[in-house]
């Protein structure tokens, strides 16, 4: 049997964020639901993570991917309300993208980046069967609500799909998910459910 890699706690030194990290808890969330799926399957996964700004949810899944599909425009999603948007705002449209590359270089190999949006990537995708699919993009209740519809059909059975950021900051989020899923757990700020 493989070992499950350790947790990874981030930001590294070095890490690029632009002063937006995502919680240590829900990176730890991350890494328990890739390593359940990774020791119910007994092999490496095949798994989609939409909104991938720069890295951190990524480094989180890696360890336990055959190949981690990364989608984002990295253009932001023009929600004033959602920090990584006014982040969007400040940088040049190119910085974040580079800052993933560089922040994800060291497992390259298993990531394909897909610089497009939730939807039209789904539709691109719609060929590939997941294990896992973590959805963290335009956080208000109609796109949370179109994103789930779109890649849940794209999660084999047994799999897990998640979004992020299931709390009192998005109510789009805890809408989109209570108002479609009947059976849903949450860890920290991530609310998940099996296929």
């Amino acid at each position: 049997m493989t070992p499950t890699p350790p947790l990874m706690h981030l930001p590294y030194p070095g890490f690029i964020h632009f002063g937006h990290f995502m919680p240590q808890c829900d990176i730890n969330a991350l890494h328990l639901l890739a390593s359940k799926t990774w020791a119910a399957r007994g092999r490496p996964l095949i798994m989609a993570e939409v909104g991938s700004f720069t890295g951190a949810s990524a480094l989180a899944l890696v360890n336990y991917a055959e190949r981690l599909y990364c989608i984002d425009t990295w253009q932001g999603g023009g929600n004033h309300e959602d920090t990584v948007d006014r982040i969007y705002q400040k940088q040049p449209e190119r910085f974040v993208l580079n800052a993933f590359e560089y922040n994800t270089r060291h497992v390259s190999d298993k990531i394909v980046v897909c610089k497009e949006s939730s939807l039209s990537a789904a539709v691109n995708m719609g060929d590939l069967d997941f294990d896992l699919v973590f959805l963290d993009a335009d956080h208000r209740y109609e796109a949370v609500k179109a994103d789930i519809q779109a890649w849940l059909p794209l999660v084999r059975p047994g799999g897990i799909m998640a979004t992020h950021d299931f709390g009192d900051q998005f109510p789009g989020v805890r809408q989109a998910v209570t108002s479609l899923i009947k059976k849903f757990s949450v860890i920290g700020n991530v609310a998940w459910w099996e296929t």
